[in-house]
C-alpha cells in the first residue's frame, strides 16, 4: 500500500478541524467585542455623569456668588438671613423666579424643566436657618441628575 494515500476514515478531517478552529475564533472575537462595547457604553455614561456633577458644582459656585456678592448688593443682612429661595434671578425690585440655567448656551428657563437644555444645566436652592446656610444644587445632562449639598 502507498503511504501517501489518505485512508477513507481520514477524508474530510482537515475541513472539520478548520471549521472547529474558525468557530472558536469567531466565538472569542464576538465575546471580546461584546465586552468592549459594554465598556464603551460605560465610558459614555461616566462622561455624562461627570458633566452632570460639574453642572451641580457650577450651581454651588453660582449660589455662593449670589450669596456673597449679588444678594449683598440688593438685600440687607437681616433680609438675607430670613430668606430662602430657589435658584433665583433677582432685580433691583427684589423679584425672583425659579429657573434652570443651561451652561453652554447661557439660556435660562423658568421652573424645573431640565429637558429644555441640550447642554449641561443646573439649578440651586438656598436654605437658611439657625446660623447655618445649606445650598443644594442639581446638575443635569442627558437625563442624568447629580445633587450636591453644601453647608456653611
Amino acid at each position: 500500500m502507498n503511504d501517501n494515500l489518505i485512508s477513507q476514515e481520514e477524508r474530510g478531517s482537515a475541513l472539520v478541524m478548520t471549521l472547529i478552529i474558525l468557530t472558536m475564533g469567531l466565538t472569542i472575537s464576538l465575546t471580546l467585542s461584546a465586552i468592549f462595547l459594554n465598556q464603551l457604553n460605560l465610558s459614555k455614561q461616566i462622561a455624562i455623569t461627570l458633566q452632570s456633577f460639574a453642572a451641580a458644582d457650577s450651581g454651588i459656585e453660582e449660589a455662593l456668588y449670589q450669596d456673597r456678592v449679588a444678594l449683598a448688593s440688593l438685600w440687607t443682612p437681616e433680609e438675607i438671613d430670613n430668606f430662602n429661595f430657589q435658584g433665583v434671578l433677582m432685580n433691583q425690585s427684589k423679584q425672583y423666579a425659579n429657573y434652570v440655567y443651561c451652561i453652554s448656551s447661557g439660556n435660562i428657563y423658568p421652573g424645573n424643566n431640565f429637558s429644555a437644555c441640550n447642554s449641561p444645566a443646573y439649578q440651586y436652592n438656598f436654605n437658611r436657618g439657625a446660623g447655618l446656610t445649606a445650598i443644594t444644587a442639581t446638575g443635569s445632562y442627558k437625563g442624568v441628575k447629580r445633587i450636591l449639598k453644601v453647608f456653611y
